[in-house]
């Protein structure tokens, strides 16, 4: 779960640098990228969770 709260701050890092450096386009496709990121990972967690319960 730390692991998680981590990620989640690091992408925010991430946008505020983005948003005080870049133009608005590409903070707007990294807004949009970000839904997609955080679907990937929650699949590759449960994933793994899942992997972990058929191991036992």
């Amino acid at each position: 779960m730390s692991t998680y709260y981590s990620l989640v701050l690091l992408l925010v890092v991430i946008i505020q640098g983005l948003i005080s450096s870049s133009s608005f386009k590409e903070t707007f496709v990294v807004v949009l990228f970000i839904p997609v990121f955080i679907n990937i990972f929650t699949a590759w967690r449960k994933s793994k969770q899942e992997a972990r319960l058929k191991n036992y």
